[in-house]
């Protein structure tokens, strides 16, 4: 076998996955995806998630590695997410498929405090075609045995912390060592080795209109070198993000991203070329096409609360008008001869008279309560599930009507400001809901009672313009039902 044709076999597996000698494919856009470095994001955010992105490296140099990325994952439950990808890598005559599915589950540590754990399963295979490569000897076995390939196990453990903004990662890709044969008398084939990535990042809402994220993600082999990405990104209005990163032994790194009504997502990454390949090359770009599908999560039984019919509570009965019964004109009796003209004592029919119903009216002496608008609870922001002092006196007066008529029943909805991201004000106003409920529990009021359903920051009553209408928008409704 010659020299020249090993050396240049080495260098194509080295830079088909990275410049570091990592064999793990590279990516630009995993801010937008962090799926693609970790399983333990599999249905992180209760969506179902489906990605797919095409990373052209190094333009302008023939066969310089290309990659290809699918991956689709979705959340189950509250608590447990699932997933599965496919890349295709590939660089002058080597190529490799890999194909993955995930498990991930959660651990509520707290409000928006959660820690997930992810495991990945699936094969790789390595394929290596140089019968086209141009060679001094055309009887060196690489080339006159054809294409040949080598198929392995693959695996991936993941852990993820979040902390309301904070995200914290760690996976271990290739976690089980294991090796693709080729059939190249010499050669051991594809050896996969264990590596080590981390990724920590905050999410940090300015104000209304503008956000900034910066991020880190290291990756290193147990070849001992490492690599370095450091990122910032801004986002404006929740749909429009630019960022710019720095990776070791690489160079500057350009983001740009697009959110299309929290459904379509648009990336775009170019990666500028190093000084050591500037002179034959333009750079490095990858594009990225994502859908997201999200449900709304109905907290309690939501088939019955679509069927739900909202019945008015019915006026009060009035009483029938007074019946007035007309008596009869009795003719006397004719007068006999020599007789006194006898007078009949007159037939008095007295009148039926029907007692007035006086309803007793439900509402009695409290105050506060309506029967035909939403009654409100308050919360004030950033204070987790504690609703104002005011309020209790209404969840008070709640609680005696609904022991005092058993017929009736309660919706309660959650509702907050635009503070925040949409994701965040829909798991608060869940939250928010909940803490009503369960003080409705401890007054002794049936679950089966008590519907729930989260709005998050849609249906805001006043608009989102001062502290004071914020104030009235984070509120939990609460309105009657009948049975």
């Amino acid at each position: 076998m010659k020299l020249r044709l090993i050396i240049i076999t080495v260098l194509v597996v080295w830079g088909a996955s990275s410049i570091n000698a990592q064999q793990l494919p590279e990516s630009n856009l995993y801010t937008f995806n962090k799926y693609n470095i970790n399983p333990a994001y599999s249905g992180y955010n209760q969506c179902l998630e489906l990605y797919g992105s095409h990373l052209n490296q190094w333009v302008g140099i023939d066969r310089a590695p290309n990659t290809n990325f699918f991956s689709i994952h979705s959340g189950i439950g509250e608590n447990m997410g699932i997933g599965g990808g496919v890349i295709l890598d590939r660089a002058s005559f080597i190529s490799r498929f890999s194909a993955k599915v995930s498990y991930a589950y959660k651990i509520k540590l707290g409000e928006e405090h959660n820690l997930r754990f992810g495991l990945s399963a699936g094969l790789f295979q390595i394929n290596l075609d140089a019968t086209n490569a141009v060679v001094n000897d055309v009887t060196d076995e690489i080339v006159s045995n054809g294409a040949q390939s080598g198929v392995n196990f693959d695996s991936e453990f993941g852990l993820f912390y979040n902390l309301k903004g904070l995200e914290l990662g760690v996976s271990i890709p290739q976690v089980f060592e294991t090796n693709a044969e080729l059939q190249f008398e010499g050669m051991d084939g594809f050896s996969s080795k264990r590596h080590f990535v981390a990724y920590a990042g905050y999410d940090e809402e300015l104000n209304e209109k503008w956000s900034v994220e910066p991020s880190m993600l290291y990756k290193t082999a147990q070849s001992g070198l490492n690599q370095f990405d450091f990122n910032g990104m801004v986002t404006y209005n929740k749909m429009v993000s630019v960022g710019a990163g720095y990776r070791t032994h690489v160079g500057v790194i350009g983001r740009l991203g697009l959110n299309i009504k929290d459904f379509v997502y648009l990336g775009y990454a170019y990666e500028f070329s190093g000084a050591n390949i500037s002179s034959y090359s333009t750079g490095s770009h990858e594009i990225m096409l994502g859908v997201k599908f999200c449900k709304t999560p109905q907290l309690k039984k939501p088939s019955d609360l679509e069927k739900a019919i909202v019945e008015e509570i019915p006026e009060p009965v009035k009483s029938e008008p007074e019946v007035i019964v007309p008596v009869e004109k009795v003719s006397p009796p004719p007068v006999l001869k020599e007789e006194k003209e006898i007078k009949p004592e007159p037939i008095v029919v007295e009148e039926p008279k029907l007692e007035e119903v006086k309803p007793e009216p439900i509402e009695k002496e409290y105050q506060n309560i309506s029967f035909e608008k939403p009654m409100d609870i308050l919360f004030d922001y950033n204070v987790g599930n504690q609703f104002s002092n005011e309020s209790i006196v209404v969840l008070e007066g709640i609680v005696k009507v609904l022991k005092e008529n058993p017929e009736l029943s309660v919706l309660v909805s959650g509702h907050t400001c635009d503070i925040g991201s949409e994701e965040g004000n829909l798991k608060v106003s869940k939250n928010r809901a909940n803490q009503v409920m369960d003080y409705f529990v401890k007054k002794g009021i049936s679950g089966e009672r008590i519907n729930v359903e989260a709005k998050g920051e849609t249906q805001p009553r006043y608009p989102n313009t001062s502290e004071e209408n914020r104030k009235k928008n984070r509120r939990v409704e609460v309105v009657y039902q009948g049975k």
